[in-house]
């Protein structure tokens, strides 16, 4: 994927009914691997599903490789089950050149996710001036993190940050009830 660009839609999507990935389908409503350069998402309203980006790099020099900016990203209710808003899947390759700014999540128990399968290194990702609020789920509001550096199968995941860079960014637990971490790498 190179100078592709997902713009003004509006995209619902059923809420998410599993345990466990891919149980009873996904949680996400976009998905996109192997962006290469100039990928940008933005101005987009996705109820009930979350942006997936897989494998980012940038062979061609341009800007950014993946910029994920003003989109308004939610449930319209807070679901019992785990539900993301952003994640950055590292398989294989991690997040490099990626931009997420100035996004709406709301009423995810996850709103911005890396997520490890194996050993891999992630350079050039900055995370600014998101609002995420009412995060958590609600039959167990501890399970929900802001941001959040994960792993799939709980084995020693090794994983290199070169250029992290998280700022001015809002994050607000679901009322009454306290995620585990505002961000947690």
């Amino acid at each position: 994927n190179i100078n592709v660009k997902i713009y003004n839609n509006t995209i619902t999507k059923i809420p998410y009914g599993g345990s466990y990935p891919g149980e009873n389908g996904w949680d996400f409503a976009v998905e996109l691997w192997n962006c290469q350069g100039g990928v940008e998402i933005y101005n987009n309203e996705i109820i009930g599903g979350a942006i997936d980006i897989d494998r980012t790099e940038n062979p061609y020099s341009m800007p950014y490789s993946t910029w994920i900016h003003h989109n308004n990203i939610y449930n319209q209710v807070s679901n019992n089950n785990t539900e993301d808003g952003i994640i950055l899947e590292c398989y294989g390759v991690g997040q490099h050149d990626v931009i997420v700014e100035n996004n709406i999540i709301w009423n995810k128990s996850k709103a911005i996710i890396f997520s490890l399968r194996n050993a891999t290194s992630s350079s050039n990702v900055t995370i600014r001036n998101n609002l995420m609020y009412n995060i958590g789920r609600i039959a167990d509001g501890n399970d929900g993190f802001g941001i959040v550096v994960a792993w799939d199968d709980m084995n020693n995941v090794t994983h290199t940050f070169n250029g992290l860079y998280i700022r001015n960014n809002t994050i607000i637990a679901y009322p009454g009830k306290a995620p585990w971490y505002g961000i947690r790498i």
